[in-house]
């Protein structure tokens, strides 16, 4: 895991899920990707990673032949949308409960390219939102999937932490090569609080999502009042 750690220095911690409260999964930017399964049973699930479409060695029981055409223990595909579908063996088992994937164990010729999607990986990031108990941070937009301007279930982010203003984030799936328009804001509480206007056209935070394959990270800083 030294070759792991020396590929995602540098990178921050998006997407942190999990399944059982012993279940963690969580990416390193756009450069690694980690799921850990410490029950007594499998993890079967489908998971978001900000990786390239390809396949890749997962690092706990092999690596890159010296080719680098194949694997010498598992291999795992992502998806043209970033998606992987795994099945974590049980703690306690012969075999590593745990996915490793990074950038540099990526088989050569196993995907990428030019793909086809649906989706991409989106993840927004905010801090020093200076948030009080039972407020919670959304991203709010001009998509469905970004709740239409409104609070939902759907473009709540997750805290990375405890305190007032620790980061808070999300991976969203959004259409790919799409210009989308968005803000943050703070709800629950206390009476809903947007982020100011912004210097765009439109007074909303701007960006475009990425191709297929690719994935964006949109790391605002703070919270704009």
């Amino acid at each position: 895991m030294v070759a792991f750690r020396n590929a995602t220095n540098g990178q921050g911690v998006d997407g942190f899920t999990t399944g059982t409260v012993n279940q963690i999964a969580f990416n390193r930017g756009t450069k690694g990707f980690v799921a850990i399964n410490n029950e007594f049973s499998a993890w079967n699930a489908t998971l978001q990673t900000l990786l390239p479409a390809g396949v890749y060695c997962n690092v706990t029981r092999g690596v890159l032949n010296a080719a680098k055409s194949d694997c010498t223990g598992e291999k795992i595909t992502v998806a043209a949308n970033g998606t992987v579908s795994l099945s974590i063996p049980a703690n306690g088992g012969s075999l590593v409960p745990a996915v490793a994937l990074h950038i540099n164990q990526k088989v050569s010729g196993g995907g990428g390219g030019n793909p086809i999607c649906t989706s991409v990986p989106v993840t927004f990031r905010v801090s020093n939102a200076n948030t009080v108990f039972g407020q919670n941070v959304y991203v709010a937009g001009n998509r469905a999937e970004l709740g239409n301007w409104s609070p939902s279930a759907v473009n709540l982010l997750t805290i990375q932490g405890s305190g007032a203003n620790v980061p808070w984030s999300r991976t969203i799936q959004l259409p790919p090569s799409t210009p989308i328009q968005f803000k943050f804001m703070k709800s629950g509480a206390v009476a809903n609080v947007w982020e100011r206007n912004q210097a765009t056209a439109s007074g909303n935070r701007e960006a475009t999502t990425p191709a297929c394959g690719s994935s964006l990270t949109l790391d605002v800083g703070a919270f704009q009042f």
